[in-house]
C-alpha cells in the first residue's frame, strides 16, 4: 500500500520548490517504492536532503514529529489517517489528501492544508504558500492543529469519520 501514498510525489514537489536543495525529507515506513526513491536519491545525489528511516517505533515517530516543520502524506484510499492526527497533536503543519478521509478535521489554511492525492504540482504550491507565511501565521496553524487534536477524542473522531463517509 506504500504505492498509494505517493512518496515519490513528495520528493518531486520538494525538488520543484527548493531549487537550491535547501530542504530535508525523512521517509518513514516501508514498501516497494522505497527502492525507486533510493535510486532517485543516488541519481540526483540527494543523500544530504533525503533520509529513509524505514519502519520505526511509535516513540521515535513522536520524536520525528517534534523535529519536523511539516508532515506530508498525500495518499489515496486512507480510511482515517491517524498519522495526520498524531502529527497535528505535535504541532506539525500537516498536509493531507483532500477527499480521502480527513476533510473536516483539517480545514485548509486554518489547522493544516489539503492537497489532491498524488498531485506534486499542487503540493509544491502549498509548500510555497507555507514558506511565504510569516512565523506568526505558521505558529497560528500549528497552534490550531494542536487544539484540533486535543478535541478529537475517540468518540468525536468516530463521529467525524462517519459524517465524512455519509457525506461522500
Amino acid at each position: 500500500r506504500f504505492e498509494s501514498k505517493y512518496p515519490e510525489k513528495v520528493l518531486e514537489a520538494l525538488e520543484a520548490t527548493y531549487h537550491s536543495n535547501d530542504y530535508h525529507l525523512n521517509y518513514v515506513g516501508e514498501g516497494q517504492q522505497l527502492n525507486l526513491i533510493r535510486q532517485e536519491i543516488d541519481k540526483k545525489q540527494l543523500q544530504k536532503q533525503v533520509s529513509i528511516l524505514g519502519k520505526i517505533p511509535r516513540e521515535q515517530i513522536v520524536e520525528e514529529y517534534d523535529k519536523a516543520d511539516c508532515m506530508i502524506m498525500i495518499s489515496r484510499g486512507e480510511a482515517y489517517g491517524l498519522v495526520y492526527l498524531e502529527a497535528m497533536a505535535r504541532g506539525c503543519i500537516t498536509i493531507a489528501s483532500r477527499n480521502e478521509g480527513f476533510d473536516g478535521v483539517i480545514v485548509d489554511g486554518n489547522n493544516g492544508f489539503l492537497c489532491e492525492a498524488g498531485n506534486a504540482r499542487e503540493l509544491s504550491e502549498i509548500i510555497q504558500r507555507i514558506n511565504n507565511m510569516t512565523p506568526m501565521e505558521r505558529q497560528r496553524i500549528s497552534d490550531n492543529a494542536i487544539e484540533t487534536a486535543k478535541h478529537l477524542t475517540d468518540e468525536n473522531a468516530a463521529r467525524l469519520y462517519i459524517e465524512d463517509v455519509i457525506n461522500r
